[in-house]
Parts: C-alpha cells; sequence; structure tokens
C-alpha cells in the first residue's frame, strides 16, 4: 500500500557534430550510458500489480544525418543501437533481463524531391522505418517481432499562405505490434492511415 521511492537516474553522453561549410548538410553520432534505479516493471507474480526491478542500465549509440543532397532532394536518416538490460534485481533470474519495448536495432530514412512550377511549389517524398525485436515482459520471456513499415507524402503550395498535404502511413498496410506490458497485453501498430490536410497563413 505504500508508495514506491522516486525513480533516479544518471546519465553520459559525448557526441560529434558536423555541417558541411555550405550548410546544405550535416550529421552527429553521440555514445551514451544510462543508469536508472527503482524502475517499475509489472509484478510476474501478482497481475496489475508493479514492482521495482531494482536498476537498469541503457547504452547505446546514435547517428543522425540530414542534407540536401541536390538542389531537388533532401534526405534525412537515423540509427540507433541500444543495449538495455535490468543490472540488479531481487530475482536473480531478471538480472541481464532486457528492458520492455526496446529495440537494440532501430532507425530511419526519408527522402524528399522539391520543386516549383507556375502553379506554385511541390514536393514528393517516401521513407521508411525500421524497429528490431523487443522484450515483451519484464522477464523476457518472450519478444515482439522487428517490423518496417513505409511512408509518403506530398505536397502542393499554390502561394506562400497556402499549403495542401497528403500523407499516408504503413503504406503497404503491415500487421505490426508496437509495444506491449504483458503477453496478453499487446497493443497493435495502426493500419494504413491516409491524412489529408490543409494550411492557411493570415
Amino acid at each position: 500500500g505504500g508508495a514506491f521511492n522516486p525513480e533516479r537516474g544518471q546519465s553520459k553522453e559525448i557526441g560529434l557534430k558536423y555541417e558541411a561549410p555550405n550548410k546544405r548538410y550535416g550529421g552527429t553520432v553521440s555514445v551514451f550510458e544510462i543508469d536508472k534505479k527503482n524502475v517499475l516493471t509489472n509484478d510476474p507474480a501478482n497481475a496489475g500489480f508493479s514492482i521495482a526491478a531494482g536498476e537498469a542500465r541503457s547504452r547505446g549509440v546514435e547517428f543522425d544525418f540530414s542534407g540536401q543532397i541536390t538542389d531537388k532532394i533532401r534526405v534525412l536518416a537515423n540509427y540507433a543501437y541500444i543495449d538495455a538490460e535490468i543490472t540488479k534485481d531481487n530475482n536473480a533470474a531478471l538480472v541481464g533481463a532486457r528492458l520492455t519495448n526496446v529495440p537494440k536495432h532501430s532507425g530511419s530514412a526519408l527522402a524528399m524531391y522539391e520543386d516549383g512550377f507556375a502553379a506554385g511549389r511541390y514536393g514528393l517524398g517516401a521513407g521508411a522505418t525500421y524497429v528490431g525485436k523487443r522484450a515483451g515482459n519484464s522477464i523476457d520471456s518472450f519478444e515482439l517481432p522487428s517490423y518496417t513499415t513505409v511512408r509518403t507524402m506530398a505536397y502542393w503550395k499554390p502561394n506562400k499562405t497556402l499549403r495542401f498535404s497528403l500523407d499516408i502511413d504503413n503504406l503497404f498496410d503491415k500487421t505490426y505490434y508496437a509495444s506491449s506490458y504483458d503477453v496478453y497485453w499487446i497493443t497493435p501498430g495502426a493500419p494504413r492511415t491516409v491524412t489529408l490536410g490543409m494550411q492557411a497563413k493570415f
């Protein structure tokens, strides 16, 4: 019936950033480690209750790149490797278990083609997002499969104050699982989603 002690953490990070002299492209890389105490997870012995898993550690590396490759083509890309695990627990079997819903590998890439013509400016783009396998619960007894989704986007700006857009997420309507709390509590990912938009500035 008592409250849990607050979660505490300590993080260390070092990185590099590069930007081209003409500022058309650049990237970053960083290495990090995060140590946490009193991390809450579900209690495997009592459904619906939580326990403090003890201590957990996340460490890895992240890359980001963005750039105007040509006058008409712009790209964005990122990748992350994260090793996240329980490092201390009263239950020795949990030490070394992966943290729930944290993939070791994840990344995304997006390319956009933009140009102008008599009726304004337009853009067409496509990209993909990858999420690797993840632990499905606090005892790492099952895992969620990896998945890749594709998105497309387009916009048209007839003038400086008006913009129309069309975005399609999960273009191929892939079935995937975004996260889970336990084997009986799994959240499916969103199906194909089409979004029409209009923006006006006054």
